[in-house]
């Protein structure tokens, strides 16, 4: 929660941002582009031929019957319609023509599908006519075995010569509902649905930022999150330009003795750390100076992180080393860096001011 407070700026202008790019999208003028549909639906209610089976051929009919449509102007594709998952498959093909006139994706649809049906119908119609050819085959076969036999008995001879097809395929039919007009794609959608999306895009791309930050930067957000690093005392938090009277009396108090030489030991090296610096110890020797003379503290300026040998010297002769630290500019990183340093060079004892605007 901390982090999404302080980056709240992020939080708001990501959003805006996104449904600002938005508004300018849909308020862009764009060439008008309709959509036309047909359903092609396979039947066959004698029960002989499965749904799946005859939209499997229409499908393959389509493909090859798309594969040789050249217009350019009108994009049409063919697919099963979408079902919700666990739903049962569709029966169902779904014929789509996409173009600049309303009136020709819909006679365009309307002529493939149409195509479609009439091609997968004489398929089947072919496959019937296979098989009453083959039984009348059998037939003659038969009557002619009957005659060479000489049988005489008309009912015999009735139930002997009675052949029929094993599989009637003549109901196999593929109907078509027509598209009656082509609908606006870019009318469709709406822009304050479109607003609404674009803006929960940027909330969320604002919490991904503000994550990734806090996984690569690894700031220190508050005084509870320093200490339980450090295992060092906080001691004061300190404005720039402000007093460090609170400073001096909570170190004196904490230690158990007022300190003639003290260290100030940056975090981290940042544009303003200087000045930074420079107004703190001055704040310091000011406040010694209400309990005595200021010249018997001396205030030494060290590098940030101790990362010099003459960091290092200068905190070891100190009488007291104070670490400074900036919310949200210093990172847990550095801090562990620093720590390890002061216990190899056994710099103590040591406490934390927070600086802060």
């Amino acid at each position: 929660m901390k982090l999404v407070k302080h980056f709240w700026y992020l939080i708001v202008l990501v959003p805006l941002a996104f449904a600002a790019i938005t508004v300018f999208y849909a308020l862009m003028p764009e060439n008008p582009e309709y959509e036309a549909t047909a359903v092609l639906t396979p039947i066959d209610p004698s029960g002989t031929v499965s749904t799946s089976v005859m939209l499997s051929t229409a499908r393959s009919v389509a493909d090859d019957v798309l594969s040789s449509y050249t217009d350019s102007e009108i994009k049409v594709d063919a697919s099963e319609e979408e079902v919700p998952a666990g739903m049962p498959a569709s029966d169902n093909l779904i014929f789509c023509a996409t173009g600049d006139n309303a009136l020709e994706c819909v006679s365009v649809v309307n002529a493939l599908a149409a195509q479609v049906a009439d091609s997968s119908r004489a398929i089947y119609a072919e496959i019937d006519a296979d098989e009453r050819k083959s039984a009348d085959e059998e037939l003659a076969r038969r009557s002619e075995l009957f005659e060479s036999l000489k049988i005489d008995n008309p009912e015999q001879m009735a139930g002997l010569l009675s052949v029929t097809p094993s599989r009637s395929f003549a109901y196999c039919d593929f109907v078509v509902s027509e598209a009656n007009e082509a609908v606006d794609v870019h009318a469709a959608k709406s822009p304050t649905r479109l607003v609404l999306f674009a803006s929960l895009a940027g909330f969320f791309m604002a919490l991904g930022i503000i994550i990734l930050i806090s996984l690569l930067r690894q700031p220190l957000i508050s005084v509870e999150d320093i200490e339980r690093l450090s295992g060092l005392t906080v001691l004061a938090r300190v404005k720039k330009g402000s007093s460090a009277d609170l400073l001096w009396v909570n170190a004196s108090s904490h230690y158990g003795f007022v300190p003639s030489k003290v260290a100030l030991v940056p975090l981290s090296r940042y544009s303003a750390m200087d000045s930074e610096i420079e107004s703190l110890a001055t704040s310091i020797l000011s406040s010694c100076g209400k309990e005595g003379p200021a010249d018997a503290v001396q205030i030494v300026e060290c590098n940030a992180s101790f990362n010099s040998a003459s960091s290092v010297y200068a905190a070891k002769g100190a009488d007291l080393t104070i670490l400074c630290v900036r919310l949200w500019r210093d990172s847990a990183k550095g801090l562990r860096e620093v720590l390890a340093e002061r216990k190899i060079a056994a710099i103590a004892p040591m406490g934390i001011v927070v600086l802060s605007d």
